[in-house]
């Protein structure tokens, strides 16, 4: 017997890229999104695609998917964030695995093809970027880490070839809003085991960013894109250590 799936989405705001992420995972036996009361038409479109719209307060990424995945019903589970789509090919895994009666993994690696600025970037360790996004319902959940979050699941697991498409950063304007989220976060991440920032972090350490992923990782292999992205991947680590030295500062003062 064919084994059911749920779609299970986190959004906020995202009136810009959900409806396409929604369209894709349409064929599903149910879609679940959990709204953190958004001020744009993002729930309006959402209800396009699924009445099982919740609402929930903003708890912190891990956290929040959690809750959200804890309200599926099926047998699997996929997990997409609004800004990622299925693509046909991992459509057509996604379906092998659930008319498989003897599927032996209780979760799958899925690989992410990241677009920036409209490209998709090959190096620069942008792909095949593996999330693991795939998972028997009750296998597992995210830890409680505030940054780049990891899935603990319990069970073997797989990897699959079709990709998902992940619109990254749309544009320059758009990578340079949300670095300046994420690098607080990290910096507030970073806190709890780093008690000092130094002048080689601030330096040093970008320097070392951008050789990784623009040399190491070949980002100069996608031309002008790999090395804006590489720039910013720099900078992520140089904003990261300078909002974690004024964190310092802070509480000295305090």
């Amino acid at each position: 017997m064919k084994k059911t799936i749920s779609c299970v989405m986190v959004v906020l705001n995202e009136e810009r890229n959900v409806r396409q992420s929604l369209a894709s995972a349409q064929w599903m036996n149910e879609i679940i999104v959990v709204d953190a009361y958004s001020q744009d038409g993002t729930v309006a479109i959402c209800k396009e695609y699924t009445s099982k719209v919740l609402f929930r307060k903003w708890t912190g990424m891990p956290d929040q998917k959690n809750y959200a995945i804890q309200q599926a019903s099926c047998d699997w589970v996929l997990l997409l964030d609004a800004d990622e789509c299925i693509t046909p090919q991992l459509k057509i895994e996604l379906e092998d695995v659930l008319n498989r009666s003897d599927a032996a993994c209780a979760g799958y690696f899925i690989p992410r093809k990241n677009f920036y600025y409209g490209k998709w970037l090959q190096g620069g360790g942008c792909y095949p970027d593996y999330q693991l996004r795939f998972f028997r319902n009750g296998a597992g959940a995210y830890g409680k880490v505030e940054v780049h979050p990891r899935f603990d699941i319990e069970g073997e697991i797989g990897y699959l070839h079709g990709p998902m498409d992940h619109s990254t950063y749309p544009t320059v304007s758009k990578h340079f809003q949300k670095q300046n989220a994420f690098t607080s976060r990290a910096a507030r991440e970073r806190q709890k085991t780093k008690s000092t920032v130094f002048a080689l972090d601030l330096w040093g350490r970008p320097i070392f960013t951008f050789l990784k992923y623009f040399c190491v990782r070949r980002g100069f292999q996608d031309g002008i894109h790999g090395l804006i992205a590489s720039v910013f991947a720099s900078l992520y680590t140089f904003g990261k250590y300078a909002k974690l030295f004024e964190i310092q500062c802070a509480s000295r003062k305090a």
